[in-house]
Formats: structure tokens, sequence, C-alpha cells
């Protein structure tokens, strides 16, 4: 799917996955990063990834993530943790909602 969306020859896929390995080295972006504003600023920079960006952004959402998060949240949100601040619940969410990417990562 993600091969038809891209312009042909545009990249063999082992640069494409050079590009995205390159893409995990970079400094991790807080929470609260607006996402489409991000891969605006790199339609230049890094074209390709920008491409598969707009194929992985474009895809219609569900309520499933919507439940999962919430669902989530009652094992972030207990009575040993009401004290949390917003932005540590964010990231703890963050984490928990993309605990196979973080896997992956380490």
């Amino acid at each position: 799917m993600l091969e038809q969306e891209l312009k042909p020859a545009v990249l063999s896929e082992g640069k494409i996955i050079q590009k995205l390995h390159g893409l995990c080295a970079k400094p991790i972006q807080p929470a609260e990063t607006n996402v489409l504003e991000y891969w605006a600023l790199q339609e230049f920079a890094e074209p390709e990834l920008f491409e598969l960006s707009e194929v992985a952004l474009s895809a219609t959402p569900t309520s499933v993530p919507v439940e999962r998060a919430f669902c989530g949240l009652v094992h972030e949100l207990t009575a040993f943790r009401n004290k949390l601040l917003g932005e540590n619940v964010d990231n703890l969410m963050v984490i928990r909602l993309n605990r196979d990417l973080l896997e992956l990562a380490l």
C-alpha cells in the first residue's frame, strides 16, 4: 500500500529504510508537538519521508484507539498516582499507546 502511494522510482526500499532509521535516531518530539506542522516543515528536507507521513496520517481514524486510550488512563490515574501533572500523564499515555515502538527502539 505504501509503495503504491509513493512516486515511482523516487528511492529504493533500502534507502527509505535508511531514512527511517535516521528518523528514529533524531530526538523524540514532545507529546504536544503538532504532527501535521512537523511534517509540513520536513517537506523539502525529507521529501520521501514527507510522502510516507502523508500516507500514514491520512488513515481514517476509528474509535478503537480512542477507547484504548481511555482504558489506558485507568491504569495511569490510580489512587496512588492522583497528583500527576497533566504533562506527565500525557507522556505516560504516549508510552503506553506506543509500547510496540518503544520495544523496537530499545
